[in-house]
């Protein structure tokens, strides 16, 4: 199984985080706000929850990894997909 290095999608999606256990927290990328309300998983151990994330502010969205790319690149699900392996190193 190829699990995404989260840290590394999210620096190519200029998304910057602060970590908290197996969690990294940042402003939501989606809208603007000043206190971080959006999380993402970084928990290659449960391959369930690795690269989830959701807006706990305004707009309460959430999702996997090719739908944070396509939220914020506005691409379908396949050029998601290629666009994380193009770049993505995987563990």
């Amino acid at each position: 199984m190829r699990i995404i290095n989260i840290p590394n999608l999210l620096e190519r999606l200029e998304i910057k985080t602060k970590p908290k256990g197996r969690e990294l927290w940042a402003c939501c990328p989606l809208h603007e706000e000043r206190t971080p309300s959006w999380q993402i998983r970084d928990d290659a151990d449960d391959p369930i929850k690795h690269g989830r994330w959701r807006c706990l502010g305004k707009c309460h969205t959430g999702g996997g990894p090719i739908s944070l790319v396509m939220h914020l690149l506005n691409l379908d699900s396949k050029a998601a997909w290629e666009w994380i392996k193009s770049g993505s190193t995987h563990e």
